[in-house]
Formats: structure tokens, C-alpha cells, sequence
């Protein structure tokens, strides 16, 4: 049986704490985003449609978790294969990015259904007319 130094000396720590730092860059970039967004505050729910349903905002946390899930799958991807200093500036972008995507998609579907609420509310207006 093998000791535990030989399990350590085994395992592939360059990988792993490239793993480590795209993912803890990716965070810090979602941070980011969460910043340049006025999005520091705590996950929440909007209803729309008189609450018959509930959309959630990312706040400061969903904006972390998905910037690391974003640079985390631009770097297990392969795309663009940089050297160690390219792919942790990489993971900072990546995060912001990602962030930042997902929060204007959950943006866009907010303003569409409030536009919608509102064109039938004027509708119901203009027919009791």
C-alpha cells in the first residue's frame, strides 16, 4: 500500500491548481459583474404576471457561481488553450461574461412580460371604452 506523500506526488497539481485558479478568477469576475450591475444584494423573486409567476434575480451569489461555471467551461473546453497567465486573465473575462449574459437574459425576459401585461391591460382599457 502506498503512503501518503506517493498518492500526493501522484496526483497532477499543475491541473489541479489551474482548476483551482480559473475557478476562484471566474468568481471574482462574476464579483465583478455583480458590481457593474448594481447587483450586490441577495438573490431574490420578482413575480410578474400577477404572480403567477416568479422569476429570480442572480444577486452578488448567483452572479459568483456563474461567472466560475463560465470561465470553469471556457477552460475545461480547450478553446482557447492558453499558458497558466492567459487562462487566469481569461477566467476573469469569462466570468464577467457569463455573468453577465445570464443576468441580461433574466433582464430581457422580465421587460417582455411586463410589456405584455401592459399591452393587455390597455387592451382591457380600450375595449371597456
Amino acid at each position: 500500500m502506498e503512503g501518503v506523500g506517493a498518492v500526493l506526488a501522484s496526483w497532477p497539481w499543475p491541473t489541479i491548481l489551474s482548476f483551482i485558479g480559473v475557478v476562484v478568477l471566474g468568481g471574482i469576475g462574476g464579483f465583478v459583474n455583480a458590481i457593474l450591475t448594481n447587483s450586490i444584494v441577495m438573490p431574490y423573486a420578482i413575480e410578474i404576471d400577477n404572480g403567477a409567476r416568479k422569476v429570480w434575480m442572480l444577486g452578488v451569489y448567483g452572479n459568483i457561481i456563474i461567472g466560475s461555471a463560465a470561465a470553469f467551461t471556457f477552460w475545461a473546453s480547450g478553446l482557447a488553450n492558453p499558458a497558466m497567465p492567459q487562462a487566469l486573465g481569461t477566467a476573469v473575462i469569462s466570468g464577467i461574461s457569463g455573468a453577465r449574459i445570464l443576468d441580461n437574459m433574466i433582464r430581457s425576459q422580465i421587460v417582455a412580460d411586463s410589456l405584455a401585461a401592459a399591452a393587455d391591460e390597455l387592451a382591457e382599457d380600450i375595449e371597456e371604452s
